[in-house]
């Protein structure tokens, strides 16, 4: 994660870049495909308590060489974030809304979409944050 200025924020992720995975007693290796994203967000709003954030990305997968797209949102209002976005999946739009919980050290995330294979799916995520107060600012 790098900050762009004060309100913005650039990211770059590379995905399943290993050397695959065997079985035991497989000689067989199995590639993930392998994948690079790059986001950009925008703090339209910066205030302690709450904020808006305006965000986008674009993602490209070895396995068949699409490149997919996706924007969102979060307001946030003190301990509550509340998010909706968009994402290209092969020739569809996929929408999604998420709830976020920040607890002290806790971080909980509910988020749903509508997938076009998958059908309506539920992403459940409890985070734990170790250190000193703040080094994440």
């Amino acid at each position: 994660l790098y900050r762009a200025g004060e309100k913005t924020k650039l990211g770059l992720v590379v995905q399943n870049a290993g050397t695959g995975m065997t079985y035991q007693g497989d000689d067989t290796v199995y590639q993930f495909p392998a994948g690079v994203r790059a986001g950009i967000s925008y703090a339209v709003t910066n205030e302690a308590e709450k904020g808006l954030i305006v965000a986008a990305d674009v993602s490209k997968v070895s396995s068949d060489n699409s490149v997919g797209f996706g924007a969102g949102g979060e307001y946030r209002v003190g301990n509550l974030s509340l998010r909706a976005g968009v994402e290209q999946a092969g020739e569809s739009i996929v929408p999604g809304l998420g709830i976020g919980i920040n607890a002290g050290n806790f971080l909980i995330d509910i988020g749903g979409g509508m997938h076009p294979d998958l059908g309506n799916s539920l992403k459940v995520s409890l985070a734990v944050k170790f250190g000193a107060a703040g080094l994440d600012k």
